[in-house]
């Protein structure tokens, strides 16, 4: 029975966190898209230079994103990361980003 209750609360909490969470927080006429295709995006880091930095877990790949412009920084590869879970950026611009059970 616990388990059931257990079960039936997670469901309840992931419906409601979908209807909650479909709009915007803060609804604004003047809300702008600038990137998608991402397939878990994650850990945005911004650097004061005006960059903004994405980690897209599942899609293997960092981006980058700066006067409007979307590219892809670096792709997962044995000797670079395989996934992502989060990045910071330093003052100075360097790029770290951690890994979650894959490397």
């Amino acid at each position: 029975m616990h388990r059931l209750t257990l079960v039936l609360t997670a469901l309840i909490l992931t419906v409601l966190s979908i209807a909650i969470y479909s709009q915007p927080l803060i609804p604004n006429s003047d809300w702008e898209l600038v990137a998608d295709g991402f397939s878990f995006p994650e850990g945005p880091a911004w650097h004061e230079s005006g960059v903004l930095y994405l980690s897209n877990c599942n899609g293997g790949w960092i981006t980058r994103i700066t006067n409007n412009k979307v590219d892809t920084l670096a792709y997962a590869t044995d000797s670079t990361f395989k996934k992502t879970n989060g990045i910071i950026v330093s003052e100075s611009g360097e790029l770290f980003a951690c890994e979650y059970g894959e490397g």
